[in-house]
């Protein structure tokens, strides 16, 4: 069934997202419409139509990267792996890298990461990695990746840590389109709310709450959107699935009793 909605939440941890749209946004649709032939491009508005893909991939692995990361506490080391050999090829060096995460998690069974590869000046592709590992030995780490250097931090005592991994992770995405990142299955996703849900968690969790940041913006499909984050102290969905009971109790200046 089709329906409609001019507001939409992402809760990521204990970020809180709100889109609120001038025109409303459509889901739950199948359209019937049988592909159309591409419209054929000259030169110049076909390099210019690539670039503007680029950007708009860019952009949306950069919201996707900073949502996951902030959906999951446990993220505690940040690995930088590089390549000994000047290795330039895309398909071999996610090869290599998924053979490693791989051994990792045979010796790690609860391993969870998000990784995303750039390119260097010298055109070797190298992977910035965070993770949930405790204490690893350096040695033992160095080893099992076996291809070239790695760096490690730790990054538990880093604030905002969504926002400041997710601009260092994307600064070479674009170039890899579809495979801008790599991250483990089990890790908890954004959750979505939309419609009178909206309107509950708005008034349980956000009432006096002031934004962290505000902003507009233009969308070809739903006119002018104005955006706001929040940051709670906890997260409304720990569990990382959504519970219509957190939505279920409201406080009692929420609640409206008919006489």
């Amino acid at each position: 069934m089709a329906y409609s909605f001019c507001e939409k939440i992402i809760v990521s941890g204990k970020s809180v997202e709100i889109s609120k749209s001038r025109r409303p946004s459509w889901g739950g649709y199948q359209t019937n419409r049988e592909k159309s032939e591409p419209k054929q491009l000259d030169a110049f508005e076909e390099q210019k139509r690539k670039v503007l893909n680029k950007q708009k991939l860019h952009s949306r692995s950069k919201t996707k990267i900073k949502r996951l990361v902030n959906a999951n506490t446990q993220w505690s080391k940040f690995f930088t792996l590089t390549f000994a050999e000047n290795i330039t090829d895309k398909t071999m060096a996610n090869y290599l890298f998924t053979q490693f995460i791989k051994r990792l998690k045979y010796h790690f069974p609860e391993f969870n990461y998000l990784a995303v590869p750039e390119r260097q000046k010298r055109g070797a592709i190298h992977y910035h990695l965070i993770c949930n590992l405790g204490y690893v030995d350096y040695k033992f780490l160095f080893e099992l990746w076996g291809y070239g250097r790695i760096e490690l931090a730790d990054i538990r005592s880093v604030k905002k840590i969504g926002a400041y991994i997710s601009k260092y992770l994307t600064k070479g995405a674009s170039e890899f389109c579809k495979k801008s990142f790599f991250c483990s299955r089990k890790i908890k996703r954004p959750i979505e709310i939309i419609g009178f849900r909206a309107d509950i968690f708005k008034k349980k969790f956000l009432t006096g709450l002031e934004p962290i940041f505000t902003k507009q913006f233009y969308s070809e499909w739903t006119g002018i959107v104005d955006y706001s984050e929040y940051l709670l102290d906890f997260s409304p969905f720990p569990n990382g699935i959504f519970d219509r009971s957190v939505l279920s109790i409201l406080p009692k200046q929420f609640l409206v009793i008919k006489i």
